[in-house]
């Protein structure tokens, strides 16, 4: 998932005429995740992303710890 500021620079970007190849390359992400902050046109990410993972939020937590401590 991209940040705000990624995607308020990838419609920026847009916005001067850049191709979506040079988008992705300039901020290393990918072409997909470009084309798909430029249908959206938002720089805010939707509000289901933010809340997708969390009913699973300790159990992330708790396999992040556990691959730390190894």
């Amino acid at each position: 998932m991209l940040d705000q500021s990624t995607r308020a620079a990838i419609l920026k970007l847009q916005q001067q005429g850049h191709s979506i190849h040079g988008i992705a390359r300039a901020l290393k992400v990918s072409r997909g995740a470009v084309r798909q902050v430029l249908r959206s046109g938002r720089r805010s990410c939707p509000p289901w992303c933010a809340r997708k993972g969390d009913p699973y939020r300790d159990q992330i937590l708790d396999c992040t710890h556990a691959a730390k401590a190894t």
